[in-house]
């Protein structure tokens, strides 16, 4: 991860902690190139791969996560 991305990686990360109870250590983070969307807002796609989807154990934050699809 270049430091360019730093902060993204660790926003996404905290956030997907917070909101699905996903572990830091069991995501690869790939970072994709910024776009401006139709609204004029910048848009940081930041993605978490997961070496193996055993190890996750979902904890969804009920003010957050309505569901969750894992396939």
């Amino acid at each position: 991860m270049d430091e360019e991305h730093s902060d993204d990686s660790a926003t996404a990360l905290r956030e997907a902690k917070e909101e699905i109870g996903l572990k830091s250590n069991l995501a690869q983070v790939i970072n994709l190139e910024p776009f401006i969307s139709l609204h004029l807002l910048t848009v940081v796609p930041v993605v978490g791969l997961l070496s193996t989807v055993e190890e996750f154990k979902p904890v969804l934050n009920a003010d957050e996560v309505d569901a969750m699809l894992l396939t």
